[in-house]
Formats: structure tokens, sequence, C-alpha cells
């Protein structure tokens, strides 16, 4: 009997089965002899279907029944069906391309069917338990890759009807995603070329709006991260040309689309089909930007994904609430939700022009989802992911951050978002969870921070004369700016006279850098006016330990002979920690590779320390290194006056770490953050306005 014969005798059983659930004696008759037949002969079945003569309809009705009526219905076994079903699907079938539509009966018609149960989970869930269809599917990966290569120009590109480009698309996104779970076959996979090629056109295909559609796209979505976690600059541009036809813009503006449209109130967040869809955009996403320097990673940002992923983090946390269980696992898909959005934060709030990342996200709420989601971070069970996701966290609060708190931008934020925190969290969950300590220093450096921001907003205006003969403090509009660099400040023609001979080549160099290249600043004017006032401050605070170090390793060095070094990348030391140099042998960092203007820096660089070396005690030379990105940028500063012979002894005593009982020191003192519940804002406050007033500055990086 043929396999063709019993599948038609099947089908029909089938058909009227659904038709009456209750077969006739006759049918059941049937039913057993056909059975009986296919057993007796089942391996020269196999034989008779593994051939050209075999139909589509047959291989068809094979996949429904397998596929649809309860498992075992059908009379061959499952291994025998796989056998067939790899057959037809061999690389030698595959026609060539450009792909034709399809003809009754032809080779892709068989091979199509034979799709529909290869995809399945009946056969790919499992292949973790079953090492001979394993073997069998990685030995057949290379036919089922070009047929789906084949099957996308034919049957999505090519269908005749949305509906059929929508089914087939499924099938095809439904066998990669399942085989991707696999570890044999994902590197199997991922060596394949032009894979990533496929999987780009499969998630760029525009699915219909229907609630089909959007499931179609979850499906495209979670090929990316089985294919391109590790997957080199190349892959991702293979990627990317497959989505779209155009350029980075359209790829950001697609992934951007299917994540706002994912990013769905607390409420319809409960409903499990909207948290998977969340999760897999906002995975997409992650991969797409794990790549610092590929230029998709700069558009996503620059259209504000950053944004959008904290607020999806933030309406993820208020699900949990919203569910209201203590149980994590009755929430598996809003967990991974968790898992995916501080995965993306803590590598793009790193990335390029950071301040604006972190100054973005902290709008968006993420000390909110912080405090709201640290005691789920701290008892969820993902396994390693658990372990990966905490130090996530952890990158956050710890490190990220506080860094980021020289900046005015992210800092005037930050204090905002830090009080619309809800109290409950912060008593019930962050008090009891491992990262009390970390919120407790960087609400404390908030605070300091801001009190020089004060500062800087009441001296806003001011200015001193740049003469050294002078000196004499005014505001700004009082004074004469200087036409040919536009930095200086003098209170007279005789003293911008007077002054002339130190400040030409500056003003030169100066002058030069607004007219060229050199005028694009790396950051905010408003930041860079902070960082000034922060570094001149701060240089006070670490002077008393800085005279210690200078006496100890140096006694016989004139004071004024010292560069003041602070350093603001250190997460154990966020307030900073100072060290010395020489301002004899002083150098300044390699800059070549980052300045926008190398040469005219470089002028400038050696110009401020020759002003320096020719009257020491007319300055103090501040070196400070903070963070932008991942890199480590060191700016110096010249202040006005000396003040390791000259320093107020108001400001000394309020900014003076010593006198107060904080954590997280310098390392060069015996305490850290300074208490603000002592009298330090008002001391500052009744500082004279030419401290802090005047400075010069360079940017280096190092």
């Amino acid at each position: 009997m043929s396999v063709i014969g019993s599948i038609d005798v099947m089908g029909q059983v089938q058909r009227n089965m659904a038709r009456d659930p209750e077969p006739t004696p006759e049918q059941i008759a049937r039913m057993d002899r056909l059975v009986n037949t296919i057993n007796a002969d089942a391996e020269n079945i196999v034989r008779q279907a593994c051939t050209a003569n075999e139909t589509a309809s047959s291989l068809s009705m094979h996949a429904q029944i397998f596929t649809q009526a309860p498992e075992g219905t059908h009379p061959l076994p499952a291994d025998a069906l796989l056998r067939i079903f790899l057959w037809h699907t061999s690389a030698d079938k595959v026609p060539r391309m450009p792909a034709r539509p399809p003809v009754e009966n032809d080779a892709s018609e068989r091979a199509w069917a034979c799709f529909l149960a290869l995809s399945n989970i009946r056969f790919i869930g499992k292949l973790p338990q079953n090492e001979l269809w394993l073997d069998r599917y990685c030995d057949s990966w290379p036919g089922l890759f070009n047929w789906s290569v084949y099957f996308f120009a034919q049957r999505v590109r090519g269908a005749p009807s949305a509906d059929q480009a929508l089914a087939a698309h499924m099938t095809l996104a439904e066998l990669l995603v399942g085989l991707l779970h696999n570890p044999r076959l994902q590197s199997a996979m991922i060596a394949t070329p032009g894979v990533s090629d496929l999987a780009g056109k499969l998630w760029g295909y525009r699915c219909a709006g229907s609630p089909l559609g959007r499931f179609a796209e979850i499906l495209a979505a979670s090929i990316i991260p089985g294919l391109l976690t590790n997957g080199t600059m190349e892959q991702l541009n293979e990627f990317c040309s497959a989505a779209v036809t155009s350029d980075m813009d359209a790829v950001a503006q697609l992934a951007m689309k299917r994540l706002k449209r994912s990013v769905h109130s607390p409420a319809e967040l409960l409903e499990k089909r909207n948290a998977q869809e969340l999760h897999a955009h906002a995975v997409a996403i992650v991969i797409l930007t794990r790549l610092p320097l590929h230029p998709l990673t700069a558009t996503l940002l620059r259209d504000n994904v950053t944004w959008v992923m904290t607020s999806a983090l933030v309406n993820v946390a208020r699900a949990i609430d919203l569910h209201g269980s203590a149980d994590l696992r009755q929430t598996p898909d809003l967990i991974d939700c968790v898992n995916a959005g501080f995965t993306f934060l803590r590598y793009a709030l790193l990335r390029s022009d950071s301040y604006r990342w972190v100054a973005q996200s902290l709008d968006a709420g993420l000390l909110e989802a912080i405090a709201a989601l640290c005691l789920v971070v701290e008892h969820m069970d993902l396994g390693p992911a658990s372990v990966l996701l905490r130090d996530a966290l952890k990158a956050i609060i710890h490190d990220t951050l506080p860094k980021h708190m020289v900046y005015k931008s992210v800092l005037k934020v930050a204090r905002r978002e830090l009080d619309e925190v809800p109290h409950r969290h912060v008593q019930e969950r962050v008090r009891a969870s491992s990262i009390n300590a970390y919120w407790e220093v960087l609400k404390n450096l908030l605070t300091l921070r801001s009190t020089i921001a004060e500062i800087e907003i009441l001296q806003k205006g001011m200015a001193t004369c740049d003469s050294l003969a002078c000196l004499k403090a005014e505001k700004k509009t009082q004074l004469k700016r200087c036409a040919g660099c536009q930095y200086v400040y003098y209170c007279s023609k005789d003293c911008q006279v007077a002054a002339w001979p130190d400040h030409k080549r500056m003003c030169k160099l100066k002058g030069e850098s607004l007219k060229g290249p050199g005028k694009s600043r790396m950051f905010l004017e408003s930041d860079v006016a902070f960082i000034r006032k922060l570094v001149g401050t701060d240089a006070y605070a670490h002077l008393p330990h800085l005279r210690r170090i200078a006496k100890r390793d140096n006694p016989n060095e004139p004071g004024e002979n010292f560069v003041i070094c602070i350093d603001y990348t250190d997460p154990e030391y966020p307030a900073g920690k100072c060290s010395t140099k020489n301002i004899r042998t002083y150098q300044f960092s390699d800059m070549m590779s980052q300045a926008a203007d190398p040469e005219n820096a470089n002028g400038q660089n050696e110009e401020m320390i020759s002003m320096v070396r020719k009257a020491p005690k007319s300055w103090t030379f501040i070196e400070n290194t903070f963070t932008l990105g991942e890199q480590k940028i060191t700016r110096n500063l010249m202040l006005r006056q000396n003040i390791w012979i000259g320093g107020d002894s108001k400001l000394e005593h309020a900014m003076n770490w010593q006198h107060h009982q904080a954590k997280f020191a310098c390392p060069n003192a015996r305490h850290g953050l300074p208490s603000m519940l002592e009298n330090t804002f008002g001391d500052l406050l009744d500082l004279p306005a030419e401290i802090l007033s005047d400075e010069q500055d360079s940017d280096n990086e190092a």
C-alpha cells in the first residue's frame, strides 16, 4: 500500500471525525486496517515517500496530522516522518535563484509542506532530549538554510496576498528561532555565510498590523539575540543592509517604532503577550546597540532610545507592583523585561556623549526604576543571568551615576528626580537591599554638588581683571572683554596693555580656535562652567591633605611648584581623590587622536604651562580627570591666585573633609564626603566673589 493512498484514507477519516466526533464502526475498522498496514511495512513506506514521486498534498497531510492532531495520532513513527521531511528539504533540491512562483507538486511545494512540520515544536522542542534528531537537523542545516532563503523570496516577498506572506514569514521565523535555542545548531547557523542577511530580511519585513502580524514581528526580533549577541561589525552591517533598502536611520526608525509600540501601560503589561512583545523588542535593541562604534548605536541613541527603554523599565516596575505577588516566578515575562532594561542601560549610559544619555535616563525615571526593582533584582533566579543583572544594577548606581555628577546637566535632573522617587520604595526596598550604601553615597554627592551649583549661580556674571597687577573682581558688565579671544576681561585699557605681553600668544590661539574646527565643544557650556567651579572648590577641599602629601614626599619643594590633581573616575571615591605633580616636569597627556584641532589645543597647553612656570605664585594649576563615555577626559585649569600660599582660611575650614564624619574618603584624607548637616553652604556663600571666579582652561584626553 502506498503512502499516498494511506494518507488519502487517513485524511478522509480526519475530515469525517471533524464533522462527527463519534466515528462509525466502519470508520474505526478502516483506520485499524490502515494503521496495521503501515506498521507492517513502515520502512518500505518511508523509502517510497523519499522520492520525487511523493506528492506535495500527501506530504502536507503528513505534516498537518503530525502537527495538529493529538500527539501520536499519525500511524508512522515521528522518527520516520523526520527522515521523510528532511529528505525533501536537502540542499541539492533547492532551485536556483531567482525564485519562481510555486507550481503544483514541484520540489518547492514538497519542501514547503515539510517545512510546516520541521518548524513545529513537536520536532524542534524535543531536540535537546533526542541526540539522533539533533544530529539529523545539524546535518540538514545547509539545506534548511538554502530553502529558507529561497522561500523568503518565493513565499514572503513573492506571495500573492499579505495573509500568505505572513503565514510563510512566521513559519521561517519559527524554524530559525527554534533551531537557535540549541547550542550546536546555533554555532552552525552563526558560521553560515548569509544567515545575517536572512535574519535582517525577516526582521525588516513589515508584517500586517494584526495581532498575528505583531506576533510575527516578535518571532523575527527573537532571532537577533541568537545570531548577533557576539556578532561582528560586518555581520551587523549585513543584517542592517538586508533589513531595509535605505540607511541606518531607517533601521533605527523601525527598531524604535516597534519598541515604542510595545511600551504598554503597567496594567496592559500584565497580559503575557504584551510583556513578551516588550521583551522581544527590548532585547533586539540591546543587541543592535552592543557595538559602540557601529553607526546604528549612535543613531538609536540620537533617536532617544535611552529615554524609551527607561520609560519601559518604569512601567514594568509598576506592573510588577500591580501584580502584587511575592513569587517572582509568576511574572517571568516581566522579569525578562527587567533583565533587558538594566542590561541595556548598563552599556548605553557609557556610550559617547554619555552625560546626555545619563540625563535622559534620569529624566525618564531611572531612579524610580532602581528603587522599585532593587529587591526584585536581588531575589530573582535566572541562573547565570541573575549574576549579570545584579552586576548591571550595581554598575549603574555605584559607578555610572556618581561619575556623571560632575555635569550640571545631569546633576540638575538627578536632584529633581531623587525627590520624585516614592518614599515607600526607599524605605521598604532600598533600605533592605544591597544597594542602600550606594544610594546614600549618591544622595550625599547630589547634595554636595548642588551646593556648588548654587554658588555658581550666585556668582554668575562675575569676572576678574586678567592683569596680574590688578586682579580686581567685578561684574562682567563693568569689565571689558578681550576682542581677540573673547575669553578674558580687563577693568581698564591700562590693565589690558600691561597684561598683553603675557596674554598675546594665548589670545591668538583661542581666537583661532573660535574660527576653526575647535569651536565645536564636547560639552554643554553650562557643564563646562560647572566643572570649572567644581574643580576650583574641590581644590580647597583637598588642600589640607595635599599639603601633608607635599610635606611628606617633597619637604624642600616650595608649595607653588605643585600641580593639584583631582580624579573623579574612581567609583570607590565618588567625590574625587587627589594627588600632586611638579609644575617644572609636568607634561600634558597625548590628545592628538581626539582633539578637534590638536595643533591648536597643544599650543594652548604649552602656553598655559609656560604662563604658570613664569609666575608660579600667581596661579594654581589644577589637573582634573572625569568620565565621558568609556573615556577618561583630562581638563586643566589655571586658578588665581596660588592657593598653596594664599588660600582662604574660611573656605578651607568649610570644605576641609577632616572636620566631617563621612564615608568614601579620598585615599589621602582620613574622611570623605562632607556632611551636609554642617554649615558648609552658609560658609561658602559668605566668600568674596573673586575667589574661584577666574580660570583659564584647556581640554585634554588621557
